[in-house]
């Protein structure tokens, strides 16, 4: 419909195809006569569990998640794969539609927030639309959603902390040992001299 209306290629929501039965996103365009007119369609769908698995990251940190979603939030692909909640949607009053129209309003397509997954896990979020204004194909919302839980996010911090803290534990147990050494020695230099 907006097709006919805008002239212009488009990408659809989440839907099963008619023709096909596979659940994915219609992407489609105009066939537009001499006169301008619309006498028709092109629709090609992609495969939304196929295009899931195009995603490859050779090793997701525990506690990460990478998650494409459509203008409505529907789930299209998700990182560690999990065809559960392909095509389920967050709730409208979902964090990421509250951080999203806040960066919307300020003419930006990325941003962050913090909220609960579909999975019921509560992560730290940064999001990016894939094809901003500068790409010429403005319309399409898709958003690539980057997710992880706190412990995650200061995993690396932790180990590294956990490792200047045992240096620093064993520097105090060191200059101990020689002060305690260095107060013999003189202590027992002291008593000589007397």
């Amino acid at each position: 419909k907006q097709v006919m209306e805008t002239k212009a290629f488009s990408v659809g929501e989440y839907q099963t195809g008619r023709l096909s039965g596979i659940i994915g996103i219609p992407f489609v365009h105009p066939i537009v006569n001499e006169r301008g007119g619309v006498d028709g369609v092109a629709i090609a769908q992609i495969n939304a569990y196929e295009l899931a698995k195009q995603f490859t990251i050779e090793k997701i940190e525990k506690g990460f998640v990478f998650l494409l979603l459509d203008r409505n939030g529907t789930l299209l692909a998700r990182l560690p794969t999990n065809p559960e909640f392909y095509g389920k949607q967050l709730d409208r009053e979902h964090s990421f539609f509250r951080a999203l129209e806040e960066r919307t309003v300020l003419g930006l397509h990325d941003g962050f927030f913090e909220g609960e997954g579909l999975d019921g896990v509560y992560r730290t979020f940064s999001f990016t639309k894939i094809a901003p204004q500068t790409t010429g194909f403005e319309d399409i919302d898709l958003y690539l959603l980057v997710g992880a839980t706190k412990s995650s996010l200061h995993a690396d911090a932790n180990a590294y902390l956990l490792k200047k803290l045992g240096t620093l534990i064993g520097l105090m147990l060191l200059s101990g040992l020689l002060f305690y050494g260095a107060t013999r020695i003189l202590g027992g230099r002291k008593s000589d001299l007397s």
